[in-house]
């Protein structure tokens, strides 16, 4: 197998070269740094002294950016795990390349260090948990590993959620998002917001079995995949049921709402069908502010996620197809913002759609500030 010498951040790692695929023995995908940048403005948000873990560590490059580029008073405990034989060798070269001492084996402690193991995920964590903040970025689907996770997750403490089988969250395999997330898609201009909120329900309901209340504090969709954090909160989780409903949407006209009955009409027609899902908040503006130094996309998406975490609608106005459906003729953005804040509603731009805006008007409202 050939490598080559990769550079992230303050890391220096080596990986395997070719397509990225599950197969890979050392998995690392260049794309997902700002995967990884975010998750050192959550964890720099969070606070001092954490135990950490990382039960998918790949090529090592999440932890040692962690030990690297965080405040050292971050960091207590940082647990690092793989169970690929090849994967556990490279963590403990790139720990050098990256002039990091080698992590400690797995062992139990409280001292303050950096333990790595070699072990299935889900009885890594259970084996050394609980833990303050835990990170669950697997190739597909985060289901296998949902359940521990959220078992040996500290009262307070941040559970990080990828998912990588858009396709089945975004609605173009509805049959794999019945059967993984047990609600229905929806492939329209809303799919990457529904596709996250049925994710978020999903997590709720595997924390809600053993009485664990989960709140999202920093989503967003990127590229292939979708990102949750969580806090665990004490707690009856049954108000956080009480906000899994449905989204209604009408194709001809563009009207959406959220109820809790899967049916509806509009237009003299049925309306499209998404859910059950969470209709609560995807932003805490706590955990969105910036700490560290970012620049690039890094910078813009989190920009952007600090100005959605004031104004939590569901949805938002793709105005390209509001003026399709309508006939409206396109106006700059920002004129649109305009007109809507003279008529005294609020708006910003989402991370989710770039031609589109979040706002508390209502579409007819929407429509005449685009007229």
């Amino acid at each position: 197998m050939a490598w080559q010498m990769q550079r992230e951040g303050s890391a220096t790692i080596q990986v395997p070269t070719g397509k990225i695929t599950a197969d890979l023995p050392v998995f690392y995908n260049p794309v997902m740094q700002m995967n990884r940048d975010i998750t050192l403005q959550v964890l720099a948000n969070i606070g001092d002294t954490l135990k950490i873990a990382d039960p998918l560590a790949g090529s090592g490059v999440r932890a040692i950016r962690m030990l690297k580029e965080l405040p050292r008073s971050v960091i207590h405990q940082l647990w690092i795990n793989d169970g690929n034989n090849e994967a556990y060798r490279a963590i403990l070269k790139n720990f050098t390349l990256s002039d990091l001492k080698k992590p400690q084996p797995a062992k139990r402690s409280k001292a303050k260090g950096v333990f790595l193991g070699q072990e299935d995920a889900n009885r890594f964590l259970t084996d050394y948990g609980p833990f303050h903040y835990i990170d669950i970025d697997p190739f597909g689907s985060p289901n296998p590993f949902l359940d521990t996770a959220v078992r040996t997750l500290l009262p307070g403490g941040v559970l990080a959620v990828t998912a990588t089988d858009t396709s089945a969250l975004a609605g173009s395999h509805p049959p794999a998002c019945r059967r993984k997330y047990w609600a229905e898609p929806l492939k329209n201009e809303f799919m990457q917001e529904t596709g996250c909120r049925i994710l978020i329900r999903k997590v709720q309901l595997i924390a809600a079995q053993y009485d664990r209340a989960l709140i999202p504090v920093l989503t967003y969709a990127d590229l292939h995949y979708v990102r949750v954090f969580f806090v665990l909160e004490r707690g009856n989780p049954e108000p956080i049921l009480q906000q899994h409903q449905f989204l209604r949407f009408c194709a001809k006209c563009g009207k959406w709402d959220s109820a809790k009955q899967n049916s509806g009409t509009c237009c003299e027609q049925a309306m499209q069908i998404a859910g059950p899902l969470w209709i609560g908040q995807l932003w805490d503006r706590r955990f969105v502010k910036l700490r560290l130094v970012l620049s690039g996309d890094s910078f813009e998406l989190l920009s952007l996620l600090e100005a959605e975490s004031a104004l939590q609608t569901v949805g938002f106005y793709d105005l390209h197809k509001i003026s399709k459906r309508h006939k409206i003729p396109l106006r700059p953005i920002h004129n649109v913002q305009e007109a809507l804040t003279k008529a005294g509603f609020k708006s910003c731009r989402t991370h989710f759609s770039g031609t589109a805006l979040r706002s508390d008007a209502d579409l007819e409202e929407m429509k005449k500030a685009m007229g």
